[in-house]
C-alpha cells in the first residue's frame, strides 16, 4: 500500500455551474456541478495541491463523467459543454434569436391533461460547428436552442426538498384522437430557457405536479446560471433546480406556482412496437412552442451507447428538432411514457429518435424530488482522466487512467491512492479508460469492494477500496 502524501481535495458539481476538464498539469477549479455515477469524485471546495508524480497533457481529460458526448463513432455530443466556445466532439448546428420570450396571452380553456411529445437530444449549444466523428451512420446529438446574449435571470430562492408528486399515474385506457392529445397537453407542455455565459438554451419540459414541480433533460439546463420557466401562455418563472443526473439526463426543477395541469404519466406499461405516439415541444426555440409531431414506436429497449455508456430507450420517427429535448413522448390515451431525449442525424437515414422511458425514469424522478440527488450510486473517490496512446509513448507511461484528484476521508484516500497514481486494473481486469473503469465499478453497490491496480514510479502494487455512496 502507498502512503497518502498529497492531500487533493477534488471537488463537486452543480448542474448551473460549468465544469471544463481538469488538467493534470493545474490546480483544478472550484466550480461545483452533481455528479452521476460514473463520476469518481465527490465534493470538493478547498484547492488542490499539486502533484509531484509525472505530468501528461491535458488532452483526452475526464472529470467525473462530464456531459462531453457520446463517443461511440457515428455519435456526436449535441450540446457544447462550454457554451461560447467550439465542442470538442462537435455539436448541432447553433440557432441563433434575438426575440424574447413572448409575452402572456390570455390561457385557453382545454378539456384535458397537457400530453407533450419532444423525443430528442434537444439542448441548447454555442457557436460551434457540427464535428463529424467519422461514420456514415450519424449523428447523436443533444437538442436545443442558443439565443443571443440575454439578461440574466436569477432563479428563484425556492427549497428543493420535500416535494411531494401530485401526478396521475392512473392507467387510462380510452384512446383519443390526436387532436384531443395534444389539446389535452397545451398547458401542460413548457419551455425552458437556461442563462448561459454568452447567451441562453432552450429546451422543453412537462410539468409534474400542480405545485410547480417541472421535468426536463438534465443537459437542457446543464452549466446555466439561471433557469426560467415559459408557460404556454407565455408566463414566466424563475427556476429552482431540484436535482439533477447528469447520466440519466434527467433533472427536476421548481417553480413558485400553483394551480397547473400536471400531466399523466405511465410508469408501468411498455409501449408497443407501432403504437401511435406524439412528439411536443419548442423546436428552434419558443416562437414554435408547443408544436407537435406523430410518428410510431419504431422500438423498444433500444441499446444506444453514449459516452460508453448503454443507454435503453424507446425509438420513434416522430419528428425531432433542436429545441425539444425535456419535452414529453405521449401515446394515444394522453400518458406520458417517454422523455424526447436525442436523436440521430445522417444524411442516410431520418425519422431516428428517442426517448428516456417512463418506466426507467419514475425512480430518478422520485430520487431527484426526495433527496436532490440518485440513491445507490457507488464512488471510489477519485478523478481521473484517460491515459491516451500519445501519453504512453511520449511519456512512457502504462495504459490506464491517470489520478487528477482524490477525495479527502474517502477509502480511495484511506488505501493510499495519490494524484498522479495511474490505475491499469480493476478487479484483476485490464483498464484502458474511464469508461471501462466506470462500467466495473458500476456492477457494485455501495459499501462493495473494489481492487485497484495502481502503477506509480516505475512499480505496480494493489489497493482495496470500499465503495462509499454517491451524495450530492
Amino acid at each position: 500500500m502507498f502512503p497518502y502524501d498529497d492531500e487533493q481535495e477534488p471537488r463537486s458539481n452543480s448542474p448551473m455551474g460549468a465544469q471544463p476538464d481538469a488538467d493534470p498539469q493545474q490546480q483544478p477549479n472550484t466550480d461545483c456541478r452533481p455528479q452521476d455515477s460514473s463520476s469518481y469524485s465527490q465534493s470538493w471546495n478547498q484547492e488542490q495541491n499539486q502533484s509531484s508524480h509525472t505530468t501528461p497533457p491535458s488532452g483526452n481529460s475526464w472529470t467525473g463523467q462530464q456531459n462531453t458526448g457520446w463517443s461511440q463513432p457515428g455519435y456526436q455530443q449535441p450540446y457544447s459543454p462550454f457554451y461560447g466556445q467550439e465542442s470538442t466532439t462537435g455539436g448541432h448546428p447553433p440557432y441563433y434569436s434575438s426575440q424574447p420570450p413572448k409575452a402572456p396571452r390570455p390561457r385557453r380553456k382545454r378539456t384535458g391533461r397537457a400530453v407533450k411529445n419532444a423525443l430528442k437530444y434537444v439542448g441548447v449549444i454555442a457557436a460551434s460547428a457540427v464535428l463529424s466523428v467519422g461514420s456514415t451512420f450519424g449523428i447523436l446529438r443533444y437538442s436545443g436552442m442558443l439565443t443571443s446574449p440575454a439578461q440574466e435571470s436569477a432563479p428563484a430562492s425556492s427549497s428543493s426538498s420535500g416535494y411531494v408528486p401530485t401526478t396521475n399515474n392512473i392507467y387510462n385506457s380510452g384512446e383519443m384522437s390526436l387532436s384531443d392529445v395534444a389539446a389535452s397537453m397545451a398547458d401542460s407542455v413548457v419551455g425552458i430557457v437556461t442563462t448561459l455565459q454568452g447567451g441562453q438554451s432552450t429546451g422543453s419540459g412537462f410539468v409534474y405536479s400542480e405545485d410547480g414541480l417541472i421535468i426536463t433533460n438534465y443537459h437542457v439546463i446543464e452549466n446555466g446560471t439561471a433557469v426560467q420557466v415559459v408557460m404556454d401562455d407565455g408566463t414566466t418563472y424563475d427556476a429552482t433546480v431540484v436535482g439533477g443526473d447528469e447520466q440519466s439526463d434527467l433533472a427536476v426543477l421548481k417553480i413558485d406556482a400553483q394551480g397547473l395541469s400536471p400531466v399523466t404519466i405511465n410508469s408501468t406499461d411498455t409501449p408497443a412496437v407501432g403504437e401511435t405516439v406524439l412528439a411536443i415541444g419548442n423546436p428552434l426555440g419558443l416562437e414554435l412552442q408547443g408544436s407537435v409531431s406523430a410518428g410510431i414506436i419504431s422500438a423498444v429497449d433500444r441499446q444506444i451507447t453514449v459516452n460508453g455508456r448503454t443507454m435503453n430507450l424507446l425509438q420513434t420517427d416522430a419528428s425531432i428538432s433542436p429545441g425539444n429535448s425535456g419535452g414529453p413522448l405521449v401515446n394515444s390515451r394522453g400518458e406520458v411514457i417517454g422523455i424526447n431525449s436525442a436523436k440521430i442525424s445522417s444524411d442516410l437515414a431520418e425519422g431516428l429518435g428517442f426517448a428516456i422511458p417512463m418506466t426507467t425514469a419514475m425512480p430518478i424522478i422520485s430520487d431527484l424530488i426526495e433527496y436532490g440527488y440518485v440513491t445507490g450510486r457507488p464512488v471510489i473517490g477519485v478523478s481521473v482522466s484517460d491515459v491516451s496512446a500519445e501519453m504512453v509513448l511520449f511519456y512512457r507511461m502504462p495504459q490506464g487512467v491517470y489520478v487528477q484528484a482524490v477525495t479527502p476521508g474517502s477509502s480511495a484516500e484511506t488505501a493510499g491512492i495519490e494524484v498522479g497514481d495511474i490505475i491499469t486494473a480493476a478487479d484483476g481486469q485490464a483498464i484502458t479508460s474511464t469508461t471501462e473503469l466506470d462500467n466495473i465499478k458500476d456492477q457494485h453497490s455501495p459499501g462493495d469492494e473494489i481492487v485497484l491496480t495502481i502503477y506509480r514510479s516505475g512499480r505496480t502494487t494493489d489497493v482495496t477500496v470500499v465503495l462509499s455512496e454517491y451524495t450530492a
